[in-house]
Protein backbone atom coordinates (compact mmCIF):
# COMPACT_ATOMS: atom_id res chain seq x y z
CA UNK A 1 0.00 0.00 0.00
CA UNK A 2 2.84 2.42 0.85
CA UNK A 3 4.79 1.94 -2.31
CA UNK A 4 1.67 2.56 -4.34
CA UNK A 5 1.07 5.81 -2.89
CA UNK A 6 4.70 6.67 -3.19
CA UNK A 7 4.36 5.95 -6.66
CA UNK A 8 1.46 7.87 -7.38
CA UNK A 9 3.07 10.98 -5.28
CA UNK A 10 5.72 10.65 -7.78
CA UNK A 11 3.95 10.59 -10.95
CA UNK A 12 2.34 13.52 -10.25
CA UNK A 13 5.38 15.41 -8.99
CA UNK A 14 6.50 14.37 -12.01
CA UNK A 15 3.74 15.90 -14.15
CA UNK A 16 3.52 19.01 -12.42
CA UNK A 17 6.99 19.58 -12.76
CA UNK A 18 6.44 19.14 -16.71
CA UNK A 19 3.47 21.34 -17.02
CA UNK A 20 6.33 24.36 -15.88
CA UNK A 21 7.72 23.59 -19.33
CA UNK A 22 7.22 27.02 -21.77
CA UNK A 23 6.86 25.26 -25.23
CA UNK A 24 6.10 27.11 -28.23
CA UNK A 25 2.99 26.86 -29.91
CA UNK A 26 3.25 28.35 -33.31
CA UNK A 27 0.08 29.84 -34.68
CA UNK A 28 -0.91 29.65 -38.03
CA UNK A 29 -0.88 32.47 -40.75
CA UNK A 30 -3.76 34.89 -40.48
CA UNK A 31 -3.68 38.24 -42.79
CA UNK A 32 -3.21 41.16 -40.83
CA UNK A 33 -3.02 43.62 -43.09
CA UNK A 34 -4.65 46.34 -40.46
CA UNK A 35 -1.22 46.22 -38.96
CA UNK A 36 0.93 46.15 -41.61
CA UNK A 37 1.26 49.63 -43.35
CA UNK A 38 3.22 49.86 -46.67
CA UNK A 39 4.50 53.66 -46.23
CA UNK A 40 6.14 53.88 -49.88
CA UNK A 41 3.08 53.58 -51.86
CA UNK A 42 3.33 56.94 -53.22
CA UNK A 43 6.69 55.63 -55.24
CA UNK A 44 4.45 53.64 -57.31
CA UNK A 45 7.35 51.04 -58.19
CA UNK A 46 5.79 48.38 -55.89
CA UNK A 47 2.80 46.74 -54.63
CA UNK A 48 2.39 44.98 -51.67
CA UNK A 49 0.00 42.31 -52.65
CA UNK A 50 0.34 40.21 -49.88
CA UNK A 51 1.20 40.38 -46.16
CA UNK A 52 0.63 38.19 -42.99
CA UNK A 53 2.57 37.38 -39.54
CA UNK A 54 3.35 34.31 -37.97
CA UNK A 55 3.02 34.81 -34.33
CA UNK A 56 4.79 32.47 -31.56
CA UNK A 57 3.52 32.18 -28.41
CA UNK A 58 4.47 30.44 -25.20
CA UNK A 59 1.92 27.98 -22.89
CA UNK A 60 0.80 31.67 -21.39
CA UNK A 61 -0.58 33.11 -24.31
CA UNK A 62 2.62 35.61 -24.00
CA UNK A 63 3.96 36.26 -27.74
CA UNK A 64 7.63 35.46 -28.21
CA UNK A 65 8.48 35.82 -32.11
CA UNK A 66 7.05 37.29 -34.78
CA UNK A 67 8.13 36.57 -38.35
CA UNK A 68 6.05 39.08 -40.97
CA UNK A 69 5.67 37.28 -44.65
CA UNK A 70 4.46 39.63 -47.66
CA UNK A 71 4.97 39.22 -51.82
CA UNK A 72 5.30 42.14 -53.90
CA UNK A 73 4.81 43.09 -57.20
CA UNK A 74 7.09 45.26 -59.62
CA UNK A 75 4.74 47.95 -61.17
CA UNK A 76 6.98 49.56 -63.59
CA UNK A 77 8.48 48.06 -66.85
CA UNK A 78 11.68 48.46 -66.29
CA UNK A 79 14.43 46.48 -63.12
CA UNK A 80 14.82 47.32 -60.29
CA UNK A 81 18.03 46.76 -58.31
CA UNK A 82 19.36 47.25 -55.01
CA UNK A 83 16.08 47.40 -53.49
CA UNK A 84 16.59 47.66 -49.44
CA UNK A 85 13.05 47.50 -47.51
CA UNK A 86 13.30 49.01 -44.01
CA UNK A 87 11.08 46.77 -41.26
CA UNK A 88 9.84 48.49 -38.42
CA UNK A 89 8.33 46.83 -35.20
CA UNK A 90 6.21 49.10 -32.90
CA UNK A 91 3.70 48.71 -29.82
CA UNK A 92 0.49 50.38 -29.08
CA UNK A 93 2.25 53.10 -27.83
CA UNK A 94 3.85 54.34 -31.71
CA UNK A 95 7.17 53.28 -29.86
CA UNK A 96 9.24 50.86 -32.28
CA UNK A 97 10.43 48.21 -30.73
CA UNK A 98 13.08 46.44 -33.15
CA UNK A 99 13.63 47.32 -36.92
CA UNK A 100 15.63 45.24 -39.88
CA UNK A 101 16.68 45.85 -43.00
CA UNK A 102 15.43 43.20 -45.99
CA UNK A 103 16.84 43.57 -49.78
CA UNK A 104 16.31 42.68 -53.11
CA UNK A 105 19.00 42.60 -55.38
CA UNK A 106 17.17 42.47 -58.98
CA UNK A 107 13.58 42.61 -59.84
CA UNK A 108 12.57 42.39 -63.04
CA UNK A 109 10.00 44.32 -64.80
CA UNK A 110 6.50 43.26 -64.10
CA UNK A 111 7.66 40.30 -61.33
CA UNK A 112 5.40 38.63 -58.93
CA UNK A 113 7.31 37.43 -56.01
CA UNK A 114 5.94 33.92 -56.23
CA UNK A 115 6.67 32.68 -52.24
CA UNK A 116 6.38 35.18 -49.54
CA UNK A 117 9.60 36.90 -48.55
CA UNK A 118 10.82 36.48 -44.90
CA UNK A 119 12.73 39.41 -43.36
CA UNK A 120 14.58 38.42 -40.15
CA UNK A 121 11.59 37.78 -37.47
CA UNK A 122 11.29 39.78 -34.31
CA UNK A 123 11.84 37.93 -31.67
CA UNK A 124 13.33 38.24 -27.51
CA UNK A 125 13.07 41.75 -25.56
CA UNK A 126 10.15 44.27 -25.95
CA UNK A 127 8.39 41.36 -28.49
CA UNK A 128 5.10 40.88 -26.61
CA UNK A 129 4.44 44.18 -26.93
CA UNK A 130 4.61 44.15 -30.41
CA UNK A 131 0.96 45.70 -31.94
CA UNK A 132 2.14 46.43 -35.66
CA UNK A 133 5.04 46.98 -38.97
CA UNK A 134 5.94 49.61 -41.13
CA UNK A 135 7.40 48.58 -44.18
CA UNK A 136 9.16 51.84 -46.60
CA UNK A 137 11.33 51.78 -49.20
CA UNK A 138 14.81 52.94 -47.99
CA UNK A 139 16.64 52.84 -51.47
CA UNK A 140 16.65 51.50 -54.96
CA UNK A 141 17.93 52.03 -58.32
CA UNK A 142 15.85 52.02 -61.86
CA UNK A 143 17.57 50.78 -64.83
CA UNK A 144 16.43 52.81 -68.14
Amino acid sequence: MGKKILLFIGILIFILLLSGCQEENITDNYETNANIHFLSKDLQILELINSSFEISKDNNDKITRVQLLFKFKNLVDKTIRDLSLDISYYDKNNNELFNSTFSYPNIPPNWVEADSSRPKPFEGLGVEKFDYVNIRIKNYKILE
